[in-house]
């Protein structure tokens, strides 16, 4: 377009050249349509068209497109409306014409020519000088008053001081000197128009200054041509006005470009690029599997995509037909209640004015399977805070909730009686002793490894489940009961009863013979039994029960009701926590590492820091005894941070040595994940050490989730730190998966209660793959713990779980020996089956 438009114009420069030129050489020729005696009807006609035309560019810069108000259309509009004034005049007052506020005048009308050309040249200059920016409507009314009064003034001066003006024009000797220099000042003027609009085109490259600047050029001909005639009736008077009106219609034509076709061009093209979008979004919205609608803020439906008429099982008429609070879409918590009103996110997003996310519900439908959306609701503000109308997604997670409950009920029900298992039975037992009383009967099968072992596991598996329907017959109404061992079951409840004679009415129960298809089968068991009349732990309740449960073996009865003078363990417990104590300030605490190793490279991954006590008299004593006591007792914070802070110091001595830089991994308690100053201890730990961020890898359990807000909050700010966050123990818990996608965390570590059971036990096989395949699809690392055999490797290989930990690859070393190990990686290598 910019080099047609070039073209042309070079072209019209040129046959206005060569026209003037022709004139010169066929000045007989043009004589034959042309003389004196009809030059004042060209004249006036000319005028005409050019007053025309000058009130046209007026009336296209002032009236189009005023929301966009540019400084240069608007000067130029009222530039051309003071020219429009004078010519007018020019031509009222020329010589020939009526009277007119006096007799015409070829010096008057001469005077009036000559002021609206030099108003028009340099203005035109002042205006390409100045930055074209938006007007205000304010800015542009006054610049139209101060025009309108110098349009005024100036021809209120000439008509008034017209006889004190020197004189221009001759009759009989054509023009004065001052009228010929006059003519060559505007000349100049144009010339310096053109040297700026043509600057501004070579800078902008904007095709709408060509007009213009074909317009100075022919204003500039008229210029040189009116210092060629004579007399006022010769023929280069006449081509003066034929060139002055091709330069208005230029202008005309430049602002007609910019004002006019330009605009519509642009709207056209943008109509065009709004259609093609809107043809993208319907293809979008009709294929995406998130159900969308669109309501007004009385809650009718204006839209719904192909997505929510298939979640909403509802045609698109019926859907616009309906209320979004319409009862007949029969929503239900998940839980199966009725959904509170005021929770509908439609309601929500019409109070808080804000967008709503999140929100579970269940659709029900007579005869046909419940539904359970996500609902997402937001509001479109027109103006201000006045929202206009409301957006809907919602979205199908009947299968996730399904796929959560069945992942729920296999990781915490046992597979061969239904009843839940030692995960429940925790959970429970926690809820069961938040009341004022609680009595727990773990209840164990005497001799049952003999069954399995002389009868088989099908008989022993027999029993097991007439053991478990018994109690659920006849106890479970009365209280919680959970298969938490191979062998061993528990009975909780809340009630107070003579628990001694309770406890031998469910040993009656077990004892009655399981009536095979051969054989029948005499059970005898044991329960050991404890209460909660004072505030306990939950270890401790159990620990008590357990301990009762072994006192009942040796007795003829085979029931015992726990007592202090069973164990000695209330003492150990103090003696063993004064030495904790001791231990911190004398050393006596070390970490031992345990590799983390890619099952497909045999590469070194990452090493888990794990705490050692070595006691001076007693030697190693059990991290299960001593970390749980130091949680209790507040000692783990203290710990904990020794720990973050060792743990970082050995892994920078590793990379400063050379070894190959890898993860360390610490693991969080409960009490210390909590604790206000953990983003402070970690921060500190890594700058005194140097250690990056990176290489620190920060383990928490599911349990520490449990208090979403706080939890999100910690984890963020860890997060900023730099470090990883890995979930241990992952399958454990009992806590919603959501999580997992709430959370900003990196890594789950399968629990090991899981590995072990691979090729032993199918259903640990199915939850341990599913959560590979959860794991993998929310993109987050694995690793596998407590990896021993090769079998286990061969099965996670397969399911694509490439990162493992356990005995297979090493034990717990101390860091001289972890330093020997990686020095050596035949033993991976081994491990592994490696090539």
């Amino acid at each position: 377009m910019e080099r047609r438009m070039k073209t042309r114009s070079i072209i019209i420069l040129a046959a206005g050249f060569i026209f003037f030129i022709s004139t010169r050489f066929f000045n007989e020729t043009f004589h034959l349509f042309y003389n004196e005696n009809n030059f004042l009807s060209f004249h006036t006609l000319i005028e005409l068209l050019c007053i025309s035309i000058a009130f046209s560019i007026f009336l296209q810069g002032w009236m189009f497109f005023n929301h966009t108000l540019s400084k240069h259309r608007v000067a130029l509009a009222l530039l051309f409306l003071i020219v429009g004034v004078l010519d007018i005049l020019h031509l009222l007052t020329y010589k020939g014409m009526p009277y007119f506020f006096g007799e015409s005048s070829t010096q008057k009308a001469t005077w009036l020519w000559i002021i609206s050309r030099l108003i028009l040249s340099f203005s035109l200059v002042i205006i390409f000088l100045q930055k074209d920016d938006e007007l205000t409507k304010t800015l542009r009314n006054k610049l139209f008053f101060i025009f309108s009064l110098c349009t005024i003034l100036i021809t209120f001066i000439l008509f008034t001081g017209y006889d004190e003006l020197p004189l221009l024009i001759h009759l009989e000797n054509g023009p004065t000197l001052l009228k010929i220099r006059l003519e060559y000042i505007i000349s100049f003027i144009f010339l310096a128009g053109i040297y700026l609009v043509t600057r501004n085109y070579l800078k902008s490259k904007n095709v709408l200054l060509i007009p213009l600047i074909l317009a100075l050029c022919f204003s500039l001909f008229a210029e040189l041509i009116f210092t060629l005639y004579k007399n006022v009736y010769d023929l280069d008077n006449f081509l003066g006005h034929i060139f002055k009106l091709l330069s208005y219609y230029f202008f005309m034509k430049g602002l007609y470009i910019a004002n006019i076709e330009e605009p519509f061009a642009r709207l056209k093209e943008t109509k065009k690029i709004l259609e093609e979008n809107e043809k993208k979004l319907n293809t979008i919205l009709t294929m995406i599997p998130v159900g969308i609608t669109i309501s007004d803020l009385y809650g009718s439906i204006t839209y719904a995509n192909k997505a929510a008429e298939k979640i909403l099982k509802v045609s698109n008429e019926e859907i616009l037909s309906r209320n979004i609070t319409d009862s007949k879409w029969n929503l239900k918590t998940i839980e199966g209640e009725d959904f509170p009103e005021e929770q509908q996110t439609f309601n929500q997003v019409k109070e808080l004015k804000q967008p709503v996310y999140d929100v579970p519900c269940t659709l029900k439908r007579e005869g046909e399977k419940d539904t359970n959306l996500s609902v997402n609701s937001a509001p479109v503000f027109r103006e201000g805070e006045n929202i206009d109308y409301i957006v809907n997604t919602l979205t199908d997670i009947t299968e996730n909730i399904n796929a959560q409950k069945k992942i729920n009920y296999l990781a915490y029900a046992d597979s061969l009686t239904g009843l839940p298992n030692r995960n429940a039975f925790w959970e429970k037992m926690k809820e069961m002793m938040r009341g004022n009383h609680a009595s727990l009967f773990l209840i164990n099968l005497n001799r049952f490894k003999n069954i399995n072992d002389t009868l088989g596991t099908e008989i022993g598996d027999f029993i097991l489940l007439s053991v478990a329907n018994r109690l659920k017959e006849n106890y479970e109404h009365l209280g919680f009961i959970a298969k938490i061992g191979p062998d061993e079951f528990v009975h909780m409840i809340n009630r107070k009863v003579d628990i001694v004679e309770y406890g031998r009415e469910l040993l009656i129960t077990l004892e009655e013979p399981v009536k095979g298809e051969q054989l029948n089968f005499h059970i005898s068991a044991a329960i050991g039994i404890s209460t909660m009349d004072k505030e306990i732990s939950e270890g401790e309740f159990f620990q008590q029960a357990h301990v009762a449960l072994t006192e009942a073996k040796k007795l003829e009865h085979q029931v015992a009701v726990y007592e202090p003078r069973m164990s000695s363990l209330l003492y150990e417990k103090i003696v063993l926590e004064n030495e904790l104590r001791e231990a911190i300030d004398k050393n006596e605490l070390l970490l031992h590492y345990q590799p983390q190793v890619n099952i497909l490279t045999g590469e070194i991954i990452g090493v888990e820091a794990l705490l050692r006590w070595i006691h001076p008299e007693k030697g190693v004593i059990s991290p299960g005894k001593f970390i749980p006591l130091a949680e209790e007792t507040g000692l783990i914070v203290q710990i904990g941070k020794w720990v973050i802070e060792e743990a970082c110091n050995q892994m920078k001595k590793w990379q400063q040595t050379g070894y190959p830089p890898f993860k360390v991994s610490v693991n969080l308690s409960l009490r210390q994940f909590f604790q206000k100053d953990l983003i402070e201890t970690v921060a500190n730990a890594l700058k005194a050490s140097g250690l990056d961020a990176k290489y620190l890898e920060l383990e928490i359990t599911e349990s520490m989730t449990i208090n979403v807000d706080r939890a999100i909050k910690i984890l963020k700010q860890l997060k900023e730190l730099g470090v990883t966050i890995a979930v241990d123990d992952f399958g454990t818990g009992y806590s919603s998966l959501s999580y997992l996608y709430k959370y900003p965390i990196d890594l789950l570590k399968i629990d090991q209660s899981f590995i072990r059971n691979i090729n032993i036990d199918k259903n640990d096989e199915v939850i341990l793959g599913t959560i590979i395949s959860m794991a993998k699809h929310l993109n987050l690392e694995l690793i596998a713990e407590g990896v021993e055999t090769k079998e286990q490797v061969h099965f996670l290989r397969d399911k694509k779980c490439d990162t493992i930990q356990g005995y297979l690859i090493s034990k717990p070393m101390k860091n001289e020996d972890f330093e020997a190990f990686l020095k050596d990686s035949s033993h991976i290598i081994n491990a592994l089956n490696i090539v």
